[in-house]
């Protein structure tokens, strides 16, 4: 136990995988004890194990003390497994580990070498095989490879060769997506497999970043590709019981990059359209898509589903609420409204120009619009179609 260490999370309580190695959980079991050796006290009960590609990890995802611990599977030398039995009333899992240096050990005070995880659900063998394949195939020996086939296939991209390159990758690309429709099953192999080069071009931009360019340039294709393909998307056959819980995290993570883009404020459909193609083809239901979001207030992640005069739902990032999108409003006015001095220079704002200049949706400058003028912002002209004037009456 020794060998374990407080591994990283994300603002919104999920455990942070790595996306460089393309680390993805393959099985999760609940209701576990965790014990030093062949022990039989502990104090570390009913607690989650996760088993990754790169990891074991042991969590505790209690709301409001959510923590996880890992210790990486290159230390594990060796796994085995017990069943129930007449004097022992719950599986177990044996986990023989070397000496691990150089790190902040979660629990000091125990063995090194050996761990032992009793579970209630009888999961034991499943869990055992699972750590024991991602021992066999050892994905974390192939990171310095990857990474050196990814400097070789940046190099390729600029030039004559990188266009003709391009061209190449495009004909195959091409050739692909016809194959992929000659039946369901290739076609979801293909999807997977695309899903797979966003996540290595998502890899390569990063490496790319002390690179010279176009720093915009390379934002947007930034925040492209973190939409393009989730790293390890949360199914129900992995998470099981705690689904949900794992979505909602999952899915708040995703969400704060298009918040921050979309000023705080997203329409639920959009949300869900975008969730669910970053998905691949592990697509979630739109039940479980509004379940997830009446869980957020529970675990305390602040994003909220709003209901707004207009009868169109959105999600809001909370700190935020409707402050940028007024703000907004407010920079149009102070650049395209004109004078008082000069009547002739009154320009009227309208949604569609709104929406155009701040980069939101139609149906957001709307009720950007309505939240302005119920803050005397902005005035209202009714005619053929709405638009408002700046209200030059308003006091400060």
């Amino acid at each position: 136990m020794n060998n374990f260490a407080v591994a990283g999370i994300d603002g919104y309580g999920g455990l942070v995988l790595d996306k460089n190695d393309n680390e993805t959980i393959i099985h999760k079991s609940f209701h576990v004890n965790l014990y030093d050796g062949e022990d039989n006290r502990t104090e570390h009960r009913n607690l989650a194990a996760i088993a990754t590609t790169h990891r074991l990890v042991i969590a505790n995802e209690d709301p409001g003390k959510v923590v996880y611990y890992e210790v990486p599977l290159s230390f594990v030398t060796s796994v085995t497994s017990k069943g129930r039995a007449l004097f022992r009333k719950h599986g177990r899992v044996y986990l023989t580990m070397t000496t691990r240096t150089g790190h902040q050990p979660a629990f000091p005070d125990t063995r090194k070498d050996q761990l032992m995880i009793t579970l209630h659900d009888q999961d034991e063998a499943k869990l055992a095989d699972k750590i024991s394949k991602a021992l066999e195939e050892k994905a974390w020996t192939l990171a310095e490879r990857t990474r050196k086939e990814q400097r070789a296939a940046y190099d390729r991209v600029y030039g004559i060769g990188g266009i003709k390159n391009r061209q190449q990758q495009q004909a195959k690309s091409g050739d692909a997506l016809l194959g992929a429709f000659d039946d369901l099953t290739t076609l979801m192999k293909e999807a997977q497999r695309l899903a797979d080069m966003a996540k290595t071009l998502q890899t390569q931009q990063a490496a790319a970043q002390q690179s010279d360019g176009n720093d915009r340039d390379k934002e947007e294709l930034a925040s492209m590709l973190a939409t393009a393909g989730l790293v390890s998307p949360v199914t129900k056959d992995v998470s099981r019981d705690s689904y949900y819980t794992d979505l909602a995290r999952q899915l708040a993570g995703f969400l704060a990059g298009p918040l921050k883009e979309a000023k705080g404020m997203l329409q639920v459909v959009d949300a869900y359209a975008m969730y669910n193609r970053a998905r691949g083809t592990a697509l979630v239901t739109s039940d479980d898509f509004m379940a997830v979001l009446r869980l957020f207030p529970e675990l305390g992640i602040p994003i909220e589903t709003v209901r707004l005069s207009s009868g169109v739902s959105v999600v809001q990032d909370s700190a935020v609420g409707t402050t940028a999108l007024l703000e907004a409003v407010e920079g149009y006015l102070a650049r395209f409204a004109g004078s008082m001095e000069d009547l002739s220079t009154l320009t009227p704002v309208t949604a569609a120009a709104l929406a155009e200049e701040a980069g939101v949706t139609p149906i957001l400058a709307k009720e950007a619009l309505l939240l302005a003028e119920k803050k005397g912002l902005v005035c209202r002209d009714d005619h053929v179609g709405v638009a408002f004037y700046s209200n030059f009456m308003r006091g400060g």
